[in-house]
């Protein structure tokens, strides 16, 4: 189903565009002097959903899986990985499920995902979430016909915040690549709708100081590294 009225409705049509202009770059993250990204409708493809796939390492503290959304198209399919939102201490992967059969039927596979919890498990436990699943699609894109040199993200609200995360801290030298991270984690795209770009902004809150594990007067440096603002440079993604 579309929702193509309301926020995330033209969030969602607006990506697709974006998304689809992107993924016929491969290997670049960078599109100068695009004029106009509108176009055509695409055409709509069939997708099999494969569902439950657990991307988590044997020894991680939480088994974590996600539903890989494949076109039934010839050739490698782009891929977005897809974080939901919900303050970093709740929601699922359902809230994301209209979005991911949408851009599965314009062509591009999707990895639905769970990840941890707040206050059970702190910043950075999310970012390493979204880092060994990325690893994890580099590892198994040719089982399922995946194109790994195009992976995108996609989130709303805290899920947006984790996918740039992700994508920033991988194109810097940032310490946050330690020990899953790397050029190897890199996003070609993100599409983040409604993002706390910026947690210094914020005063420390009930959702904060969960994900953060204290106030913004006791630890300001991991309110400011937890920021995917502080890690923006010019190799970052678009």
């Amino acid at each position: 189903m579309f929702h193509a009225a309301g926020y995330s409705g033209k969030i969602l049509g607006a990506s697709i565009v974006l998304l689809t202009a992107l993924a016929s770059l491969p290997g670049c993250s960078h599109y100068y002097g695009a004029k106009n990204l509108t176009g055509p409708e695409p055409k709509t493809t069939e997708y099999d959903v494969v569902e439950g796939l657990v991307y988590t390492p044997e020894n991680w503290p939480q088994t974590l899986t996600g539903d890989l959304y494949l076109p039934q198209q010839s050739g490698p399919s782009p891929v977005v990985l897809m974080v939901h939102g919900g303050g970093w201490n709740s929601r699922s992967s359902a809230d994301m499920v209209w979005i991911a059969e949408e851009l599965a039927g314009h062509g591009f596979a999707v990895f639905n995902i769970a990840c941890r919890f707040a206050p059970g498990y702190t910043f950075p436990a999310q970012l390493h979430d979204l880092q060994v699943a990325r690893q994890w699609l580099a590892t198994n894109g040719s089982r399922y016909g995946l194109d790994t040199r195009r992976v995108s993200g996609f989130g709303f609200s805290s899920g947006a915040h984790l996918v740039a995360l992700l994508a920033v801290v991988a194109s810097s030298d940032s310490d946050l690549n330690q020990p899953y991270g790397g050029a190897n984690t890199r996003l070609q795209a993100v599409v983040a709708g409604g993002i706390p770009a910026d947690l210094t902004s914020f005063d420390s809150g009930k959702l904060l100081f969960q994900f953060l594990g204290a106030n913004k007067q006791k630890i300001p440096e991991i309110y400011r590294i937890a920021s995917p603002i502080t890690h923006i440079t010019p190799g970052a993604s678009q």
